[in-house]
């Protein structure tokens, strides 16, 4: 796996929350693979999967689709 992809991917989510169309599309314009595109997502679903009782309102990635939970 690229690690250049997972840390663009992160570095994305970061500054605001993405749907995962927008984040294929970025990903794609910065010229990573497919492979690469899905290998960073499934990546930060493992990782960011398990902060998701932490983060307020929380950031996941589920089944590779970026879902944010509406602010309570």
């Amino acid at each position: 796996m690229s690690s250049l992809a997972l840390n663009y991917l992160i570095n994305l989510l970061s500054r605001r929350d993405y749907s995962e169309f927008e984040i294929r599309n970025k990903m794609q314009e910065k010229a990573f693979t497919e492979t690469e595109i899905e290998q960073a997502l499934a990546t930060a679903q493992q990782k960011i999967g398990r902060m998701t009782n932490a983060l307020p309102p929380a950031i996941y990635i589920a089944g590779h689709n970026v879902v944010t939970e509406p602010n309570a």
